[in-house]
């Protein structure tokens, strides 16, 4: 508590007109002092003096008659451990309030820099122990001090303040900063004060390292700064407060500084936030110094109120802040050119590891150069680890480490380059070996990955290419190859627009292997990801010289099977020349994911495409999609050639790619543009085109404009059209005096429709207009397909067939059903296997037969019949849930009620003289069947509404139709094919082979004189030629004559073999077996080469 003398004869003294009152104050804060300033600054003292500890005040006022004049206060404060002696004077014109080291050179004062930042902002720090724990021990009374002052505020009657505070040691300095500028009359909440500390750092030691020597440090100076956050502000500091903090800061003060990140900052941009900064400072020739790169780290304070210290209990903390800085933050760098002997510095970044010790890293990008190699340090670094009494004013020697190295020698015509990295537990790397004209390519990966739920596995790729002429064909030469593998890798599948930058398609650079391995491992293209696996190969083909082919086929397993073909296809004609007259590339992918049930095929021109001149653009592509098995979409499909009716939405799944079109810009003057487009949904074939052109000279400007779209129906074939046509001509007259602005413009709306042909033209011309009808204009016809006609449209019959149609002969129609084997089909030969399962008899095993019929036509009910001599089973199949709310309808019939469609499937036995029991046996009931449904396309299957038929004479707008240009309801699931599987097994009660009566075998009388059956000798026919003389030269005679059966006897017994099913032999010239003699082997020296000892032939033979 303050302790204050009361007036006595000592401390009291009265002349004529002077008084004097002496005071002492001891253990209290410095924003006891508030008091003592003048109203101008007052508000401000409280913030800025909170915590500056107060040992002891002797405070003298001086009255000049009944009112004080002046006082002059002096006493102790504390900046950590540090006394100050305070030196404070007031009169009636200003006021100074100083206070430097109560410097003992018998006692030398000793502090940290932790201790002396609580003294004045708050205890609710969190700094670094590389700052915290530096010990400082002033050298004089002006190594240590602090300072307040005012400056007039742009608030009138006002003063802004600014405390600092200081510990010079040389070249290492602590500052502090604390600025709180005056409240304005509009602002309803005083300013808070902003708070701030620097320390600067000595240089780092030089770093030796071998091949390159000593690295001094690479940059002018380190600044440490510290901003303080304060309440309802999360940003910083922005330039005007920068500005004005700079501005009242005396001469010997550091200055701050920011990075400038704009052109054209603004006052109230933020240019240095709150929390920790690395500052990296460049000098220029006159030694002004600029910020390089600005490091922020952490926010420095604490996450929980201090509770338990003895300077938390003494004095009550501020609010305390969260910390949002990570424990461990992310390097950063910024742009750094600098040569330091033969290393040159490229990039130059930071990073700081919090921990225990704590760490500070300077990164570099750089490279080194040794005659005619260069090489690349890849994450090399120095770095600083503190703890051990090493901190920011004591720095340890640095540690130089690099976390790959890249080389280079390039020498024509030969150039090497070659890149190696280790990041964490993973290894990097990639090589280019060119040697004109050839160049090749590698790189890979293979490291461990902690995946999301902390396991562990490895991953792995690896991919390669070859570019160069290989092979030379009458028409083309293949000109490079490319190939890759992954393990516990994905693969993502470029798209039409971007597969020019596909890794395995795009070109690399000769002498950069860093680029393709940053392509690599960037995340764009592959990542770990378990069990995937994928395999790739392509090549490149150029042909007739014009023609330029890449390609590459891709297999990934993840774990279900993807099959990707990417490939970009350029032309240029004439070959050979700088300009051509034409360049077309175009980008074609195409994917099967059989898991996803995805069907992908698209194609879209490059932006390298052109015709006659580079500024006659070339645009469009092209999409193929369809969904299958187990996608949400399956049944769906679009194709599409420049995408669809402008009234059109695609869903999302849908391609879309730019319309095909030319853009040409001719000098400015003429601009010309056309496209069109085509498209296929399951609602709706539509197409169209349009084309614009316009013509600029100077006041003269022209322009003619038309379009045109199609709706389309095939059965029966009918199109609807809607277009316009615009043509005008403008023209500017300026007469000094006046302007003149002739205009004239004529426009047309075409509908048309067919067939026939008609339609009708409104004539639009300024303030009147008219139509023209041309053609045969009738009501459109509204044709409905009868029922045989809707089956052949089903079916898909095919009457193209010329030569039948002379001969007026109808085509055969396709099979209304089609047969699979999904389990227990034995081929009873490699064309049986293959061929239509519609025309082929099956043999099956029976205990697992299963078999799908497809059918054509969609049904709603489904039965099982089976018969036997006896009896007549039937088994009703029940209908899945999802189709029961749908009926068949048949949009070209112009049904508006639904179809009934039955299938019945007869199972009978046929008698085949094979049985194996004497006795009749039934068919047992085939129960186990269930529909399958299938999405069908709503344009054939859907329900008939004549408001969303084109062709229908009420329709008063057919190509602007509402619902066939929906993107939903494109499809409708029905039951489509019926999954059979054979009953189980009935056991037979009767058997045709006798019981094994084991007991006559192995049960024996001892001393038995037979323990085997008796066995029968052999036919002669079949045993052995005895021995005789010339045994080698008769087996040779009789291989190479004639067989005793005469001429054609090994070919009948060849052929007879291969007749039974179970040899499955391939007889003929090429195939596996063949009744012609080995000539070469029967030759005399050849033959007794082949056997230890002479074959023995059968007697019937010999």
């Amino acid at each position: 508590m303050p302790e204050i003398a009361g007036p006595s004869p000592k401390t009291l003294a009265r002349t004529i007109s002077t008084w004097k009152l002496t005071a002492t104050i001891s253990n209290a804060y410095g924003s006891i002092l508030y008091q003592f300033f003048d109203p101008s600054t007052q508000d401000g003292i409280v913030p800025l003096l909170d915590n500056i500890e107060i040992e002891t005040l002797k405070v003298e006022y001086t009255y000049q008659g009944t009112k004080a004049s002046s006082f002059v206060i002096d006493g102790t404060l504390m900046l950590g451990s540090l006394p100050l002696t305070l030196n404070f004077t007031h009169d009636s014109k200003e006021w100074s309030f100083d206070a430097n080291l109560a410097f003992s050179q018998d006692k030398p004062q000793t502090t940290t820099i932790g201790d002396v930042a609580a003294h004045i902002f708050g205890p609710d720090l969190d700094l670094p122990d590389f700052v915290a724990n530096i010990t400082v021990t002033p050298p004089s009374e002006e190594a240590a001090g602090l300072k307040l002052s005012s400056a007039d505020s742009t608030e009138p009657g006002k003063k802004d303040l600014l405390f600092t505070a200081w510990l010079n040691l040389g070249i290492f300095r602590f500052e502090a900063i604390q600025y709180r500028p005056a409240q304005k009359k509009d602002e309803t909440t005083k300013p808070p004060a902003q708070r701030m500390f620097m320390l600067t750092i000595e240089g780092i030691k030089v770093a030796n390292l071998d091949l390159i020597g000593e690295l001094p440090q690479p940059f002018d100076q380190l600044l440490f700064l510290f901003v303080q956050r304060q309440e309802d502000n999360t940003a910083g500091l922005t330039k005007a407060e920068v500005d004005n903090i700079n501005e009242r800061l005396a001469a010997g003060n550091t200055k701050l500084q920011y990075k400038n990140t704009k052109k054209n900052l603004k006052d109230e941009d933020v240019v240095i936030p709150y929390g920790m900064h690395f500052m990296v400072l460049s000098k220029d020739l006159k030694g002004e110094s600029s910020v390089v790169l600005d490091y922020v780290f952490g926010s420095g304070t604490k996450k929980q109120t201090l509770t338990s210290s003895s300077y938390s209990a003494k004095r009550p903390t501020a609010a305390m802040f969260v910390d949002e800085a990570a424990s461990d933050p992310a390097g950063e760098k910024a742009p750094f050119e600098k040569t330091i002997g033969p290393v040159t510095i490229r990039n130059l970044g930071l990073k700081v590891t919090m921990g225990s010790p704590s760490s500070l890293s300077v990164l570099m990008d750089a490279s080194v150069l040794l005659g005619p190699i260069g090489a690349s340090l890849l994450g090399f670094k120095l770095t600083l680890k503190f703890g051990k009494g090493f901190d920011l004013q004591h720095l340890p020697a640095p540690e130089a480490a690099i976390d790959g190295l890249g080389v280079s020698f390039d020498r024509s015509p030969i150039i090497l380059a070659g890149i190696f990295k280790h990041v964490l537990d993973a290894y990097q790397g990639a090589a280019t070996v060119s040697f004109q004209p050839y160049l090749f390519q590698a790189a890979g990966f293979y490291g461990t990955i902690t995946s999301k739920t902390g396991s562990k596995f490895t991953s792995s790729f690896v991919y390669f290419i070859l570019n160069g002429p290989l092979v030379t064909l009458e028409f083309a030469e293949i000109r490079g190859v490319t190939g890759g593998f992954g393990y516990n890798t994905s693969l993502t599948y470029p798209t039409a627009a971007n597969v020019t930058q596909f890794p395995l398609i795009d070109t690399p650079s000769e002498s950069d292997p860093q680029s393709a391995l940053l392509a690599l491992t960037g995340g764009t293209w592959f990542f770990p990801r378990q069990n995937s696996f994928w395999l790739a190969a392509g090549v490149t083909v150029i042909a007739f010289e014009i023609l330029e082919v890449k390609a590459v086929v891709v297999i990934e397993w993840d774990p279900k099977i993807k099959l990707g073909l990417f490939g970009v296809a350029t032309a240029s004609l004439p070959a050979g020349v700088t300009h051509p007259f034409a360049r077309v590339q175009l980008g074609i992918v195409a994917a099967v994911d059989f898991n996803a049930g995805t069907l992908k095929i698209e194609g879209q021109l490059t932006p390298d495409s052109f015709i006659l001149d580079p500024s006659c653009h070339l645009t469009g592509g092209f999409g193929l999609f369809y969904w299958f098995g187990n996608s949400k979409y399956a049944g769906d499909f679009t194709f599409t050639i420049g995408g669809y009716h402008r009234s059109y939405r695609p869903p999302s799944q849908f391609p879309n790619p730019p319309r095909l079109g030319i853009s040409w810009s001719y000098d400015s003057a003429i601009s010309i543009r056309g496209e069109a487009y085509f498209a296929i949904t399951p609602k709706v074939c539509m197409g169209g085109g349009r084309l614009d052109a316009s013509l600029s000279l100077g006041p003269l400007y022209a322009f003619f404009d038309a379009y045109a779209d199609f709706l389309i129906n095939y059965k029966p074939f009918h199109f609807t059209a809607d277009g316009g046509l615009s043509v005008g001509v403008r023209f500017t007259l300026d007469l000094w005096i006046c302007t003149i602005h002739i205009s004239i413009e004529l426009s047309a709306r075409l509908y048309l429709e067919g067939p026939p042909i008609a339609g009708t033209v409104h004539v639009n011309f300024w303030v009147f207009g008219f139509d023209i009808d041309f053609g045969h204009k009738e009501p459109r016809p509204n044709i409905a397909l009868n029922i045989d006609q809707f089956i052949e449209q089903v079916l898909q019959a095919d009457n193209s067939n010329v030569a039948e149609t002379i001969a007026d002969a109808k085509s055969e129609a396709p099979p209304a059903h089609i047969f699979s084997c999904n389990q227990g089909l034995i081929p009873s030969s490699e064309k049986d296997a293959e061929s239509d399962p519609n025309t082929s008899v099956w043999k099956v095993r029976g205990a697992v037969f299963q078999f799908t019929i497809g059918c054509k036509f969609a049904f709603k009910t489904a039965s099982v019949e089976t018969t036997d001599a006896t009896d007549h089973k039937t088994y009703i199949i029940e209908e899945p849930e999802e189709t029961k709310k749908n009926d068949i309808y048949a949009k070209p019939m112009c049904l508006q009620s639904p179809l009934s469609s039955d299938v019945a499937v007869s199972i009978s036995s046929m008698p085949t003289g094979m049985l194996i029991t004497s006795m009749e046996v039934d068919v047992p009931l085939w129960n186990k069947a269930e529909m399958l449904p299938k999405s069908v396309p709503a344009a054939l299957w859907g329900k008939y509404n004549p408001a969303n038929d084109p062709n229908n004479p009420s329709n008063t707008k057919p190509n602007q139709n509402g619902d066939l240009l929906k993107t939903t309801d494109g499809s409708v699931a029905l039951p489509m094919s019926i999954q059979i599987t054979s009953p189980v097994p009935v056991l037979s009660t009767d058997d045709k082979l006798p019981s094994f009566d084991y007991k006559t075998f192995f049960i024996k009388d001892a001393g038995d004189e037979r323990h085997f059956p008796t066995t029968k000798d052999a036919k002669p026919t079949w045993l052995p030629d005895q021995d005789g003389e010339n045994l080698w030269e008769r087996v040779r005679s009789q291989w190479n004559g004639q067989p005793k059966l005469g001429e054609g006897a090994t070919e009948q017994a060849v052929k007879l073999w291969a007749d039974l099913s179970f040899t499955q032999w391939h007889v003929g010239e090429s195939g596996d077996v063949s009744w012609e003699k080995p000539s070469e082997l029967l030759e005399a020296e050849t033959f007794d080469t082949l056997f230890l000892e002479a074959p023995r032939m059968g007697a019937a033979t010999a």
